[in-house]
């Protein structure tokens, strides 16, 4: 057996063995033995870039990054799920499916990472729904039971959609021997296909996949599972979920690239970014809810990260450095909003306050986290921002530069005012601290956003060079 098989089969052996045992300590144990396999399934990627693995998989450079970023994240969402579950006084039940589950999601964004084949893409992100209906209905309350349910419905129809993109561009290669619908020949025959069908194609998978990235036009969902989910599991849907949703993309933008509707593409792609840019701003103007503050937030960077694809040129590097800060900064972030709800019981900005007061080491990371969303320097989305503008202005559409920085600079405004009230406005008079969180529980958050403030000041060359390599077969 192959490592990839061997992955597969401890992942679903463990998640058995969650699933059944009714031991609290042994089940949250077995997270050990999982997270060591997913290192060693990482540390085999970054060794195997380029080779195919039982036929429908092909390890790229773009997959290890984001397969690292998930790995990370997963040690530090363990860690948190475990309070969570501790202070919320969670049931054994809901331990058992929870843990059980959540090693599944993990497994199945981290082989649609390195899925080859787009039947096989699909089928994975789909095994990741049905995983996130069931990690979002934690909480068993009618809030949560009608996210699920919300989720599973849409995030179908989304990718339904995406399906019928991968019909019409199998139809498309019909007409040429042994063409299959594997990434690695559809990128060396495209340019042979019809280019009518590939529109086509490309529409229905960009509407498709935008469920999963959190961008226009099918995005409400993801803010309603970001809110409703535990801080931990939103950590996720952020920080790793997005990046497969958009990495599903660039399959198609990698197969398209080399084709004559490669401006057309970028124009949709862009008309994407905008539109995701411009309902986040409009949303985070009125926003009271914390988590969905952060997952506006999130909109607001895929936005930005397809405007920097679009743009080509420097926006490739851009928009997939930009994803990986991201990921850090967004997941930092929903750790400690599960801490600020432990302190006020309640998301309702607007019923926080006095945090430096009454939890200092907490209040640090909001305001350190809330700079680098904001891509404040130090902050390394300064540079990934930065350089997406470049990229914009130098494809000569600056009067897309000039709009989209219009709308950062107000959703810059509307997240200082909500950072200002949480941190230092006074508290409302019924309005109590319920419990003194410990400062080390913020650790983690130290440790994601010293790395994203260490990358904005001197950034990682193994890192870059990775990034550089994931993009260098796309056109100049």
């Amino acid at each position: 057996m192959d490592a990839i098989s061997i992955y597969l089969c401890v992942a679903v052996a463990i998640s058995a063995a969650m699933f059944f045992i009714k031991n609290k300590w042994i089940n949250f144990s077995l997270f050990l033995p999982a997270i060591i396999s997913q290192f060693y399934f990482l540390y085999f990627a970054f060794n195997h870039r380029g080779q195919f693995f039982l036929y429908y998989f092909k390890i790229d450079t773009i997959g290890v990054i984001f397969i690292g970023v998930i790995s990370i994240l997963y040690v530090f969402s363990v860690f948190h799920t475990y309070f969570y579950d501790k202070n919320r006084q969670s049931s054994l039940h809901q331990i058992m499916v929870h843990n059980s589950v959540l090693v599944l999601f993990v497994t199945a964004m981290s082989c649609a990472l390195i899925a080859d084949h787009l039947g096989l893409l699909w089928a994975l992100l789909e095994a990741t729904t049905v995983c996130s209906a069931i990690l979002i209905y934690f909480d068993r309350s009618n809030i949560s039971l009608e996210a699920a349910w919300k989720y599973f419905f849409v995030c179908s129809i989304g990718l339904a959609l995406a399906y019928v993109g991968i019909l019409f561009l199998g139809i498309a290669g019909q007409a040429k021997e042994h063409l299959d619908i594997s990434v690695s020949l559809l990128s060396t025959k495209s340019h042979e296909l019809s280019p009518i069908w590939l529109k086509i194609s490309f529409l229905f998978a960009i509407v498709g996949f935008s469920v999963k990235m959190g961008a226009a036009p099918l995005f409400t969902v993801d803010i309603d599972a970001k809110d409703t989910a535990p801080s931990p599991i939103g950590a996720l849907f952020s920080g790793g979920l997005m990046n497969v949703g958009f990495v599903a993309l660039f399959r198609f933008y990698e197969i398209f690239s080399l084709t004559e509707i490669k401006p057309w593409m970028d124009k949709i792609i862009l008309i994407m970014g905008i539109s995701s840019i411009f309902f986040a701003t409009v949303y985070l103007l009125k926003v009271k809810n914390v988590k969905r503050l952060l997952a506006y937030s999130s909109l607001e960077h895929i936005g930005i990260a397809l405007l920097a694809l679009a743009s080509g040129g420097i926006g490739y590097m851009a928009a997939v450095m930009h994803l990986v800060i991201h990921s850090f900064v967004k997941a930092g972030l929903f750790y400690q909003i599960g801490l600020l709800y432990r302190t006020y019981q309640d998301k309702d900005i607007m019923l926080h306050g006095e945090y430096f007061k009454n939890y200092p080491t907490g209040a640090v990371v909001i305001l350190i986290g809330f700079l680098c969303m904001m891509s404040v320097p130090p902050s390394a989305l300064f540079l990934t921002e930065f350089y997406t503008f470049s990229a914009i202005f130098q494809s000569y559409q600056w009067y897309i530069g000039v709009g989209v920085l219009i709308l950062l600079t107000i959703i810059f405004y509307a997240l200082t005012k909500s950072m200002i009230q949480i941190l230092f406005a006074p508290m409302m008079p019924m309005q109590s601290v319920h419990e003194k969180v410990q400062p080390w529980e913020s650790f983690s958050q130290y440790v994601l956003f010293g790395f994203v403030i260490w990358m904005g000041l001197s950034p990682a060359q193994p890192l870059l060079a990775l990034v550089t390599d994931a993009v260098k077969h796309l056109p100049k």
